[in-house]
């Protein structure tokens, strides 16, 4: 039994950490600054987004860069919106907004029943939960 592959906990406060350095990287350098540290996947950009993935995988998540104009005749504007698609170790994934603190609220709300609807360790629970937590007060920090 191998314990990185039986956890289960989405890791949020790392999702947090990546979305925190692709918006640093595009606010002072563009895509080309994020290119240097991540991969730019640009494939879905004519559906408005680009997503930006970390090659080691480190960051367990995918942040996206969400075009303000999409569906207009205005000119593309890319800005990182603070959608971040998470990776569990149980390779599960979850799409939310990293950033709102309405939206952690409702994690936190919601992780008791969802740890049980997913078979979730006491472990498992504690580590999302604490991720959680921390990711709430870095996001009122700010």
């Amino acid at each position: 039994m191998n314990i990185i592959e039986d956890r289960k906990y989405f890791d949020y406060e790392l999702a947090y950490d990546m979305y925190k350095q692709v918006k640093d990287l595009f606010k002072n350098g563009g895509l080309k600054a994020v290119g240097k540290y991540f991969i730019v996947d640009e494939d879905c950009k004519d559906n408005g987004y680009i997503m930006i993935k970390d090659e080691m995988n480190s960051f367990n998540a995918v942040v996206y860069l969400s075009n303000k104009n999409f569906d207009t005749t205005k000119q593309e504007e890319f800005y990182v919106s603070g959608e971040v698609d998470i990776y569990s170790y149980g390779y599960s994934d979850d799409n939310l907004y990293i950033n709102d603190i309405k939206g952690i609220e409702n994690r936190i709300d919601g992780l008791l029943d969802y740890a049980k609807e997913n078979d979730y360790t006491i472990k498992d629970y504690e580590m999302e939960l604490k991720s959680l937590e921390r990711t709430l007060e870095r996001i009122g920090e700010e």
